[in-house]
C-alpha cells in the first residue's frame, strides 16, 4: 500500500450525501471502506429511481471518470 499512500485520500461522506452526480465528468475512484451507499438513476422524467444498495461487506469500489 506504500507505493499507493501519497495518490490516496480517505473521503468521509454524511448520511444521504451525494458522493457522485449522474452525468458529471470526473477522476476519481472509490473504495467503499465502511458502510452503505445508494446507488440510483434519474428517469428521462427527472424523477430519482433506486436501483441498489451497496455495503462494505461486499468489497465494493466504482469510478467516476471522463
Amino acid at each position: 500500500m506504500n507505493i499507493y499512500g501519497k495518490h490516496l485520500a480517505i473521503k468521509t461522506f454524511k448520511a444521504g450525501e451525494t458522493i457522485i452526480h449522474e452525468g458529471e465528468n470526473g477522476d476519481s475512484f472509490f473504495i467503499l471502506y465502511s458502510g452503505e451507499v445508494l446507488v440510483s438513476s434519474m428517469t428521462p422524467s427527472g424523477d430519482s429511481i433506486a436501483l441498489a444498495t451497496v455495503s462494505d461487506t461486499q468489497n465494493i469500489f466504482f469510478a467516476k471518470l471522463l
